[in-house]
């Protein structure tokens, strides 16, 4: 069951996606190909992507088409930079095979286990309260 989702706030330019425990490796690819048709009308942009309630086993292959997914995607030339919100092990370890096999697309990525940080990092003007209430909604949702 895909309850992934995704909310883009035009004001910060940046992009905030949620997965959740019932999401598997395929959410990744839809919730990307759903946002893709909006790229042409939309500026450069920063990635916050929330894995923390994401039950993922690392699968090399999965990441490898997800890779292969994103070098090859248009919106990758408006991405500036994605920041990875972890809890786990495994989330971790799935942030850096994808952080390793996207290097060659020059885009700064960072895994970083708490919300303070990763808003601070990707410099897009949101606060940190709106930030939460946007992935506690999310949260919600999933619940």
């Amino acid at each position: 069951m895909n309850e992934s989702r995704s909310y883009y706030l035009k004001k910060c330019d940046l992009l905030i996606e949620y997965f959740s425990e019932a999401d598997g490796h395929e959410s990744f690819l839809d919730l990307h190909e759903k946002f893709s048709s909006k790229v042409d009308t939309i500026n450069n942009y920063s990635l916050l992507i929330d894995i923390r309630d994401w039950d993922i086993q690392t699968n090399l292959a999965a990441n490898q088409n997800y890779i292969q997914y994103f070098t090859n995607s248009k919106r990758k030339e408006k991405i500036r930079k994605i920041a990875f919100l972890t809890n786990t092990p495994d989330q971790v370890v799935q942030a850096m095979l994808f952080k390793d096999g996207a290097e060659k697309s020059d885009h700064e990525i960072r895994i970083f286990s708490s919300i303070k940080p990763a808003i601070t990092w990707l410099c897009t003007g949101i606060c940190l309260d709106d930030a939460d209430k946007i992935l506690g909604n999310f949260r919600k949702k999933s619940a």
